[in-house]
């Protein structure tokens, strides 16, 4: 686990003799951090991120899904995001 300079939290788990790894990314920002007016804001923001283009043209969920990911998902709670 490590935690990033932006202050996400970082975790990786490896898997070798089932050939996965398990990343996760969370975010210490949820739905209470949304301003008056704007609720829902960091769950349509959670939606974007996959939606971002990053590499040779394609988006973060393509590019997860060319490398390999299997299931990708993500969550908005009251205090968190987690992708």
């Amino acid at each position: 686990r490590r935690t990033l300079t932006s202050g996400m939290k970082l975790g990786i788990e490896i898997a070798p003799t089932h050939g996965l790894i398990g990343t996760i990314l969370t975010v210490g920002v949820g739905a209470a951090g949304d301003p008056v007016g704007k609720e829902g804001l960091a769950h349509y923001v959670e939606h974007l991120v996959f939606r971002r283009p990053v590499k040779g043209g394609l988006n973060v969920l393509q590019t997860l899904t060319a490398m390999g990911a299997v299931h990708v998902n993500a969550t908005t709670e009251a205090d968190v995001t987690t992708y």
